[in-house]
């Protein structure tokens, strides 16, 4: 019998008596909910399968996998798992349950940061990759979307749904997992990964709080990795003058298109942006708020590739103003991992090739 997501009238999910839905997606959704064991309000999120047979076990084992990798880790930087389990043929996970704004709705809503705060916040998430890249566990999908900026001041790395341990044969050869545009080379070509792969990823986000814009840029999929596998991105101070060498070299560095010219670890950049910090500097203009005087959007928005970006040529001269702020309802930001927080791009690809090619006129789909 195929897994189902609970309707809106029901009442409870195992222990857990469901108030409200947060979120949904293609793949499942999520629940803010009542443990009455407990006493406390978490969000659930569950998986929904309309079909049977082999596929849903390869699913179920993945969903238990998502569990096992994100609740074997303990980090203030990280969302933390309650609870893994099925019931009445739903399968799901109760999560913590925080209030705040995503990185990627803070960068769609205000203009960049200020230099200091970006490397704060960026060290913050390089300190939790160090955590769960000690204990064996790749992200994978390190984006905006995926940093949390609570209302009380952390920082936190939600959705581990695509998390798989180095040695667990979990991910099919060809198959393209994670957000485009944060793709270190060796997840386009298919390659083992490790640790420097959320390295590139947090690179690309940290560049994209200093600029504005996203280090690589296409107009369908197969332009944007082939711009991520063989050109360089516009130099940040390129863009933003401000930006002083210290820091340009560290994007630079993360951003290496081989992973033994990044920095070998995720504690060596967090290291390295607490440097930064600590030496006095001329911050770049922005009056970006905190997460704790914004109220917060109802879920995150899903990367796309299919957004009207700029190209790498006419993102040599980008506008890089303030966004106006959108009026926004005050509710819970959870960890929504497959559900609409959290949607990951997983693009099947035969016979990439690594070699310059020429990207394709074709527009990707919505």
């Amino acid at each position: 019998m195929p897994l189902t997501s609970p309707k809106l009238g029901s009442y409870s999910l195992g222990r857990y008596q469901i108030a409200s839905v947060l979120g949904a997606g293609a793949m499942g959704k999520v629940y803010k909910a009542f443990d009455p064991l407990i006493e406390r309000t978490v969000a659930v999120k569950t998986i929904g399968l309309h079909f049977e047979g082999p596929e849903i076990d390869e699913f179920k084992a993945r969903f238990y996998r998502e569990a096992k990798a994100a609740g074997g880790l303990n980090h203030p930087n990280i969302v933390t798992i309650y609870d893994v389990a099925e019931s009445d043929n739903i399968a799901y996970i109760a999560m913590e349950l925080l209030e705040g704004l995503s990185l990627r709705q803070i960068l769609d809503a205000e203009s960049r940061p200020p230099l200091a705060r970006a490397a704060r916040i960026v060290a913050e998430v390089a300190d939790a990759l160090a955590y769960a890249h000690d204990r064996g566990v790749i992200h994978r999908d390190i984006k905006p979307a995926n940093i949390l900026l609570t209302r009380n001041g952390l920082t936190k790395i939600t959705d581990f749904g695509i998390a798989q341990l180095p040695a667990t044969e979990g991910i099919q050869p060809g198959l393209l997992v994670g957000s485009p545009r944060y793709m270190a080379p060796e997840q386009i070509t298919g390659t083992s990964l490790d640790g420097r792969a959320d390295i590139f990823s947090l690179g690309a986000v940290l560049y994209e709080m200093l600029t504005g814009i996203a280090p690589f840029q296409g107009q369908n999929l197969q332009e944007l990795m082939y711009r991520i596998l063989h050109q360089q991105p516009v130099r940040a101070s390129k863009l933003v003058p401000a930006i002083p060498a210290a820091l340009d070299a560290i994007v630079e560095r993360a951003l290496a298109k081989k992973p033994d010219e990044r920095f070998q670890s995720a504690r060596d950049l967090a290291r390295a942006l607490r440097s930064f910090e600590a030496v006095p500097k001329k911050v770049g203009s922005s009056n970006a708020k905190s997460a704790a005087d914004t109220p917060a959007h109802a879920g995150a928005t899903p990367e796309r590739v299919s957004n009207a970006a700029p190209t790498v040529a006419s993102a040599a001269k980008p506008t890089i103003a303030s966004r106006p702020g959108r009026h926004r309802k005050s509710v819970a930001f959870i960890s929504m991992g497959l559900a609409a927080g959290g949607v990951f791009a997983s693009v099947a690809f035969n016979q990439f090739s690594p070699t310059p090619i020429e990207p394709s006129p074709s527009k990707m789909q919505s």
